[in-house]
């Protein structure tokens, strides 16, 4: 059972895109904006590839949707308290 690994793995990679969300929300910072764009353009084409070999969604999009989710309450509650 490696659950508890993954949730860690999952907070870190959510730690580490929160800031840029900040950033592109602030000031529009293209480097910040090219990264989140590369991000999420590799997240779509993973979950595209599997909703094309199983049909249906599997533990890979619901690992990058939780990361994604992580990550956006992560920013909205760092910009809410001024913690970035």
């Amino acid at each position: 059972m490696l659950w508890p690994v993954l949730l860690v793995v999952i907070g870190h990679v959510a730690v580490g895109i929160a800031p840029l969300w900040i950033l592109v929300h602030r000031g529009g910072h293209p480097g910040a904006l090219a990264t989140l764009v590369a991000l999420a353009g590799a997240s779509l084409a993973a979950m595209g590839l599997e909703l094309r070999q199983r049909r249906r969604p599997g533990a890979v999009c619901s690992i990058l949707m939780a990361t994604w989710a992580a990550s956006a309450a992560t920013a909205v509650f760092a910009a809410r308290h001024g913690l970035f």
